[in-house]
Formats: structure tokens, sequence, C-alpha cells
């Protein structure tokens, strides 16, 4: 798996981006902890607005979003400009909520859009890197009607091997931050 080093949270997305994101996964978490993780989102006056722009093929193209919160995510290279993939797209990925008829409170699942098939691998990586060091979740655990929910969806995803490679090397890297955190607590007693 690349070792994504410089990974930060952008104000917004350029609008001549939004035609171009593909939703690539869904984070289950509660709003305290993406609040803590992420910090605040960006917040959308209406939950439903229509952007209008040239889709992928010059076409002129009106959509209709549906999200109250988002939060950006880029990797950046070492002079602080966004990474491009091979295709030339930024290396960005968005967050927002996923029913604006739930409050946030009540709202568990977060979509994930991304310009690139390592979007939500952005989202791991990154908050990999902040438990590392020393963030932890700040709510309780998920409602298990969400938990059940996910382990379903789990079940039904067909992962390529590349994906499913990406996806064991994440588990290990947060495995072992929750040892050191285990570690580091046991130590300080």
């Amino acid at each position: 798996m690349k070792k994504i080093t410089n990974v930060k949270l952008l104000p917004s997305i350029d609008d001549s981006l939004w035609f171009k994101l593909v939703h690539a996964s869904a984070l289950k978490f509660t709003y305290l902890d993406m609040v803590h993780f992420f910090g605040e989102p960006k917040v959308y006056n209406e939950p439903k607005f229509t952007l209008c722009g040239l889709n992928k093929d010059g076409v002129e193209e009106c959509r209709e979003y549906n999200r109250r919160l988002e939060w950006v995510l880029g990797e950046f290279d070492n002079k602080g400009n966004l990474k491009l993939d091979d295709n030339g797209n930024p290396i960005v990925c968005t967050i927002y909520d996923s029913d604006s008829k739930l409050s946030v409170e009540d709202n568990f699942i977060w979509y994930v859009d991304a310009l690139v098939s390592r979007g939500f691998e952005i989202v791991g990586e990154y908050i990999i890197h902040e438990r590392q060091n020393g963030k932890d979740f700040v709510s309780t655990k998920l409602p298990k009607n969400i938990v059940k929910q996910d382990e379903d969806e789990m079940l039904k995803v067909e992962m390529t091997p590349e994906k499913k490679k990406i996806m064991k090397e994440l588990k290990k890297k947060n495995d072992k931050a929750k040892a050191k955190k285990k570690n580091d607590k046991t130590k300080s007693k």
C-alpha cells in the first residue's frame, strides 16, 4: 500500500470537480467523532441544492445534491500542492451526511465521494494518523443496528485483491495504533 504522508483538510472543493466525484464508500461514525477527528464541517444553508457545470464529456449538466455538512480531504506533495493521480485528477475526497432528514446526532453513516479510487484510503490513513498521534474516539459505540447493517453490507461488497490488501493493511495499522495506545496507558499507570 502506498504510504500517504501528507493528507490535510481543505475548506471546500472546487465547483468544477463536483461533476467528477464518484461515490466511493460509507464511513460509520458518530457526529461527535466526525468533529473530533476532522474538525468543524462546512455547513450548507440548504440541505438540497443544485449545481450546474460541464460533465466529463464537456456537456452542460445540472445535479441535485442532498447534504448539510461536508469535510474535504486532499493529499499534498512536499511543496504544498495537491497531488495528482495518473489521470491528472487531484487526489481529494469529500465526506458528507447521508440523510439530511436525520438530525446529525442520529446520522451514523457518512458518505465518501472521491475523484480517485483511493478516496476511502485517504480517509482511513487520516484517521489512523490522528489515532497514532493520540486521538481516540470520544463517543460511545455505534448502535447495534448500524453495526449489524455494516456487517451485512460488508458481506455484499466484492473487493478486488488490491482493495482487500489495502483494507488488511489499514486494519493492521489501526490494530497497531490501538495496541500502542493500550501499552502507553499501561506504562503510565
